[in-house]
């Protein structure tokens, strides 16, 4: 059975919370995955940008994805939190649905933040939402000027959702557009992402996988796939 289906098709309903909450599983550095799908998402991320890259800022450039992921878990540690709480100094307040921080594993400061904001439908469009995250984000006790922040817009390929990221990368130059399914460019999307991490561990590339792990994270594949399908 897949969860994910299970959900969208009236056992239940899957929200853009329910993606966001295993988007943030996926990420984090407590789970089982040992930073295999962050390096390449990572990767994803930089395959849309020019300079300020983050496998330049962190010097991951290992030829294989093993070493690759060795390299950064050994210097650094990646903590997620969903519906995290941006608290600008006169109290008011943003909710992105993902803040990844990326901090030293030496010295525990951070090194680079991740403001993610998910979208599955259009009626999820909030106009402004992205770069008002970011200037908020900017005026947190969290901002330090030296450190980058990426402002990243997760939706399904559609000509609506320019919108959202246009006047966003006009505000932050580290900001990106990522799809759940590219129609465009199939390699370079969640669901990608998702395919590689499982073709990886089948191929021994990285540590293993559990079977349980592996069957949700097919099921997620499988949703992608169906759900966000050119029409």
């Amino acid at each position: 059975m897949n969860i994910f289906k299970a959900l969208s098709e009236g056992n239940g309903r899957i929200t853009e919370t329910n993606i966001t909450s295993f988007l943030n599983y996926l990420l984090d550095n407590s789970n089982e995955l040992n930073n295999s799908f962050f390096v390449l998402f990572m990767e994803l991320i930089d395959s849309h940008l020019e300079d300020n890259k983050l496998s330049d800022l962190l010097d991951i450039k290992q030829k294989s994805i093993r070493e690759r992921i060795r390299s950064f878990s050994s210097k650094y540690i990646v903590n997620s939190e969903p519906e995290y709480s941006i608290v600008e100094k006169n109290g008011t307040r943003q909710i992105p649905d993902i803040l990844t921080r990326v901090s030293s594993r030496k010295t525990e400061e951070d090194v680079a933040f991740l403001i993610i904001e998910n979208k599955i439908s259009r009626n999820d469009i909030t106009i402004g939402q992205i770069e008002i995250q970011y200037e908020y984000f900017t005026k947190s006790e969290d901002y330090n000027d030296g450190i980058p922040v990426y402002s990243i817009l997760i939706t399904p390929d559609e000509k609506p959702f320019e919108k959202l990221y246009l006047p966003a990368v006009n505000r932050n130059v580290r900001t990106l557009w990522l799809k759940w399914v590219n129609h465009t460019d199939n390699s370079k999307s969640i669901e990608a992402v998702s395919k590689k991490l499982i073709k990886y561990e089948q191929n021994a590339d990285i540590q293993p996988i559990t079977p349980n792990s592996q069957f949700i994270i097919k099921a997620f594949i499988d949703y992608l796939a169906t759900e966000f399908a050119l029409k």
